[in-house]
């Protein structure tokens, strides 16, 4: 190994040192707003996005947007976690479009419930407090029927609730285009 080589590795080492002592110092502040929040509502999107967009602003390179976006995703995501442990329930299968989006929305490490039906999917979520549900939606987007169908099979899966959510969250990844850069 060269001395310049060696040089590098200690700085990048010091550096990660630093990172990690200010995500712990993150961490047990996250912790702390979990005892103090009055509402017990752990899952925040309109916060973490602020947040996003925040670091997206002040982002000077060389990474990317996206990948500082992926990178304070992971952070909050094992904050939120050490508020409260989620479960995220979507329909399955495993490798589908609501699994890549729950991962995308909720971070990696979760404990995931892959459902077979939507059926199953409700019946799940009545037995727990508040868990988020991932639901994927066709490209309709455009076509107004459709949207007062989706709407409706909405306000009739609501409706059948024995406990109501605190929060009903929709967020569009992926299609249309015009979701994503106008923002959720």
């Amino acid at each position: 190994m060269t001395d310049l080589l060696k040089q590098f590795r200690n700085k990048i080492d010091a550096i990660d040192e630093q990172v990690l002592q200010l995500v712990n110092e993150r961490a047990k502040l996250a912790r702390e707003i979990g005892h103090v929040k009055e509402d017990g509502v752990i899952y925040r999107p309109e916060r973490e996005a602020q947040v996003l967009r925040s670091m997206q602003a002040k982002n000077q390179g060389p990474l990317s947007n996206e990948a500082v976006s992926n990178i304070f995703r992971a952070v909050m995501s094992n904050c939120r976690a050490l508020e409260k442990e989620l479960s995220i329930v979507f329909l399955g299968p495993l490798g589908t479009y609501s699994e890549e989006a729950a991962l995308k929305q909720f971070g990696l490490g979760r404990t995931a419930i892959v459902c077979g039906t939507i059926d199953e999917v409700f019946r799940t979520l009545m037995d727990m407090n508040w868990q988020p549900y991932i639901r994927t939606v066709p490209a309709y987007y455009d076509r107004p029927d459709y949207i007062k169908a989706l709407a409706a099979s909405v306000r009739t899966a609501y409706a059948k609730l024995n406990k109501k959510p605190d929060l009903l969250v929709t967020s569009y990844h992926g299609v249309p285009v015009r979701y994503v850069t106008e923002g959720d």
